[in-house]
Formats: structure tokens, C-alpha cells, sequence
């Protein structure tokens, strides 16, 4: 009988797209400037750099259009 790990490992250049793809989604869809950056990193980390500009220039618009009261805007 085999321990099967109980986590996922991500491993996969695959794996860290779809969440860093997901992450801009949502980062989108709830006009959240932190969130629209972590993808930007995870995009970065993955060697999508241009990709990564892309929404760290969305990421920006959206802060200026509608920063949190409790956030300051990212310049």
C-alpha cells in the first residue's frame, strides 16, 4: 500500500498559467488592483513578461479609476 500525497503539487508551467490567468479574472472582475498584481507576478515568474506589463497596466487603471478608501492607489 502507497502514501498518496494528499496535496497537489504544482508543477506544471500549465498549472501556474491557469492560476495566474484566474487571478486576472477575478482581479477584473471585482476591479481589485492588488490581486490584478499578483497575477502580474505569477505571469512574470512563469517568463510572461509581456503578459505581466499587460495587467500590471490594467492593474493601474483600475486604481486610479477606483481606489479603496482603506488603500492608497499604487503609482
Amino acid at each position: 500500500m502507497t502514501d498518496e500525497p494528499k496535496t497537489k503539487v504544482l508543477q506544471s508551467w500549465d498549472d501556474w498559467n491557469t492560476i495566474a490567468e484566474a487571478l486576472a479574472r477575478q482581479g477584473a472582475l471585482e476591479r481589485d488592483d492588488q490581486v490584478m498584481f499578483l497575477a502580474a507576478s505569477v505571469f512574470r515568474s512563469i517568463g510572461l513578461s509581456a503578459t505581466a506589463g499587460c495587467i500590471e497596466e490594467a492593474a493601474r487603471q483600475i486604481a486610479t479609476i477606483s481606489p479603496g478608501p482603506e488603500r492608497a492607489p499604487i503609482p
